[in-house]
């Protein structure tokens, strides 16, 4: 069991609090482990050659705000450093924040990131443009979204499955939800329970086909967990979409921490990538770690690699 213990931590200047931090902290409690503390300088206008400004005159600029976000960072690391617990600092630079991060990941392996997410707007989740889903499909690790809530000390985890997923017929990424799961169970004397949403709006003219369908995605859960020796009373059926069940669900259980994959149904996996992970976002109270099957986690670490080039 890795335990998680390899943490990246991404934080900002501009924000009041760090969350992120926090949930770092509270995650690895008194275990042995280490944070890798990571800002990113990523204001365009003032980067030399942007908009064709003038280097010479700009550099002495940029030096002073990267030596004053390496003091800050600094700080930080220190004040929580432990014997336990090593914490290093670093400032990236880099044009687009999520990039720069993906790129950092590839290079020095996490085994868990840590990201602060906010509110969106009507028109950030009509363009998909906001940093937080940019950084959702691009970090090829596993994310935790970090919401404002902490933990219960004995934390509800939520794993949403679907072993329909059509690219995922091994139905890899559903183990790969439900090992994490049970991991993180055990490491906080959690209580999972395991979520699928048998809604099928395409046939929701014919009642008995939807039932058939809906008989056999039961049949899958109960082989999924009986082939990874995961009791079927904890799993939790809905007919609703996945994103009203979901939200739902875990506002009214109150849950800590929702598990779930995001897959790419298309080749233009960078468009297409954690569409239902987007949705969730403004509408659930809880943490959300989003998991990527292999596949996809290899073309991410392919693509930030050759971005870095």
């Amino acid at each position: 069991m890795s335990q998680l213990s390899k943490c990246m931590v991404a934080l900002s200047p501009e924000v009041d609090g760090q969350k992120a931090l926090d949930s770092a902290l509270h995650w690895l409690g008194d275990r042995e482990g280490e944070i890798d503390l990571v800002c990113v300088d990523h204001s365009p206008p003032i980067t030399p050659g942007y908009y064709f400004h003038d280097y010479y005159r700009l550099a002495p600029m940029k030096r002073a705000r990267i030596a004053r976000y390496t003091k800050w960072i600094e700080a930080i690391a220190d004040s929580v450093q432990t014997d336990q617990r090593k914490v290093t600092a670093k400032v990236l630079e880099g044009f687009t924040e999520y990039e720069t991060l993906a790129e950092y990941v590839v290079n020095t392996q996490p085994e868990i990131v840590f990201y602060g997410v906010g509110y969106h707007t009507h028109l950030e989740r009509a363009f998909m443009s906001h940093p937080d889903w940019q950084m959702l499909k691009a970090c090829p690790v596993p994310l935790m979204l970090v919401k404002h809530r902490q933990w219960a000390e004995n934390p509800k985890i939520v794993a949403a499955i679907d072993p329909l997923h059509t690219n995922d017929e091994e139905s890899l990424l559903d183990r790969a939800i439900l090992s994490i799961a049970l991991e993180i169970e055990a490491l906080k004397s959690g209580d999972l329970s395991v979520f699928h949403s048998t809604h099928q709006s395409l046939l929701s003219g014919n009642e008995e086909v939807k039932t058939q369908m809906g008989e056999f995605q039961r049949e899958r859960c109960e082989e999924l967990l009986d082939s990874m020796s995961i009791s079927t009373d904890k799993l939790q059926f809905s007919e609703q979409s996945v994103v009203t069940a979901l939200s739902e669900y875990c506002n009214d259980q109150r849950v800590d921490l929702l598990i779930m994959g995001a897959v790419s149904r298309s080749r233009l996996a960078e468009v297409f990538v954690g569409r239902v992970a987007e949705r969730l976002i403004d509408t659930i109270n809880c943490d959300v770690l989003i998991i990527k099957p292999p596949g996809l986690v290899r073309s991410l670490i392919s693509q930030a690699s050759e971005g870095s080039k």
